[in-house]
């Protein structure tokens, strides 16, 4: 009987010594989990004021461009020149000079497609007055 009462004790405590080395780990798991949890949070807060930094540079880096909508696509046309044409009919001359890059997007309507066309200055008069609609 004592024999079974000495290896009942020697279970006990190593148990015992299993759930507190566990309880142990569990606590470590818990402490790192927080600081997981920490780190997670402050990477999406970077990344949320990347994403906002991202958006201000784009428009900022579109702040001299123009869309110019509704115009025909002749075969072989010069589009830069078309815009000079257009800007001295609408009373902005531009010229080409003026022009950082100038390039056809497409649209869904077929035959059609809009003209971006970026301006090496900000300070244009196409550019400036951009937002008023003119027609030519």
């Amino acid at each position: 009987m004592m024999k079974e009462v000495e290896f009942i004790e020697k279970e006990f405590e190593a148990m015992k010594k299993q759930l507190s080395e566990e309880r142990n780990e569990r606590l470590i798991l818990k402490q790192e989990n927080e600081k997981l949890r920490a780190k997670c949070r402050e990477n999406e807060s970077k990344i949320e004021e990347l994403h906002m930094r991202l958006v201000q540079c784009e428009q900022y880096s579109r702040r001299s461009n123009v869309q110019i909508k509704g115009l025909v696509k002749a075969e072989n046309e010069d589009v830069t020149d078309l815009v000079s044409k257009l800007g001295a009919a609408i009373g902005e001359p531009t010229s080409a000079d003026d022009i950082e890059v100038c390039h056809r997007v497409p649209t869904r309507e077929e035959g059609k497609s809009n003209v971006v066309v970026q301006l090496k200055s900000s300070r244009n008069g196409m550019s400036s007055s951009r937002r008023r609609e003119k027609t030519a």
